[in-house]
């Protein structure tokens, strides 16, 4: 990796029947990644990351058993996501953001039980994904944000995901409310759900996440007040909820050590006329007084 390695990658890689771990990521190969390589049998890791590769993904149904991570992100590979990616059930790390991916993921993503990582950013893909992941025990980092997913937080977040530290939706077609057992996410530290179509409130038990460092609300049709219960989250230094229809005081989150320093940010709609909030330590003010949350304005 990191050596500025240009051209294709050789049908000839796929002679390396011995091989554990293939790794040629952030070059600039280019071209269709080779069908040969589904002869690698005893492949543990696949890295063709940060390149501009193009094409279809071509891996065969169950020619990786020993697979444990994949890494395609940040190149050009388009069209449909094989089912065949499915059948890799030692898959614990699944990297395939920023390409040009469409279509729904499929939901045999059920048959990888020991998934910890699933980052599929900045792709064109659709659906409802989270029910088909939400059983997956193991997982700790779930990236789906600048996509077009639809669906609901499933109710059973808070019991399945037990060591989810990283949750990004953000720029997707989520609706419905925010599900009261998100508190039990004991070590969430990133909250991302900007972006989207939540609605209701947001529940008191967003206290308890006692790690919680980031928390992006903005952009949805969220409405009522910030829970109080926020200013005893001792690491929470960032703050979006710019974009909705919440009202209130929020300098009782002044007194923090982040945002009275400055470390912090907190972004609000205390530019707005009706409903309003008052904040005087936020570092952005919105304006929600707009038809589409999403183009909401800071200042």
């Amino acid at each position: 990796s990191n050596n500025k390695l240009s051209g294709t990658i050789p049908d000839s890689f796929g002679k390396l029947l011995n091989a554990l771990r293939l790794d040629f990521s952030n070059n600039v190969l280019s071209g269709t990644i080779p069908y040969s390589l589904n002869k690698l049998q005893k492949l543990e890791d696949l890295d063709l990351g940060g390149n501009t590769l193009s094409g279809q993904l071509r891996f065969e149904a169950r020619r990786f058993p020993e697979l444990k991570r994949l890494d395609l992100s940040n190149n050009n590979l388009d069209g449909t996501i094989s089912k065949s990616i499915t059948t890799y059930t030692k898959l614990q790390n699944l990297r395939l953001y920023a390409n040009e991916l469409t279509g729904i993921f499929p939901s045999a993503i059920r048959n990888l039980p020991d998934l910890v990582m699933l980052d599929l950013q900045y792709n064109h893909l659709e659906g409802s994904i989270l029910d088909s992941i939400i059983g997956f025990h193991s997982l700790e980092t779930v990236l789906l944000g600048n996509n077009f997913f639809t669906g609901t937080i499933p109710h059973e977040i808070g019991t399945s995901w037990k060591s989810l530290a990283v949750f990004d939706l953000s720029r997707n077609n989520f609706e419905g409310r925010i599900p009261s057992s998100l508190g039990g996410l004991s070590n969430l530290q990133n909250l991302e759900l900007d972006n989207n179509d939540f609605s209701g409130t947001v529940p008191e038990t967003i206290e308890n996440l006692s790690g919680l460092a980031k928390l992006s609300l903005g952009g949805n049709l969220l409405k009522g007040t910030v829970p109080k219960g926020l200013s005893n989250l001792e690491l929470l230094n960032w703050i979006d909820i710019g974009g909705n229809k919440f009202w209130g005081d929020l300098d009782f989150l002044c007194e923090k050590e982040h945002f009275k320093k400055k470390t912090g940010k907190i972004i609000a709609d205390c530019h707005s006329e009706s409903p309003k909030v008052i904040c005087s330590c936020c570092h952005q003010c919105c304006k929600n007084d707009i038809f589409d949350e999403r183009d909401y304005v800071c200042f």
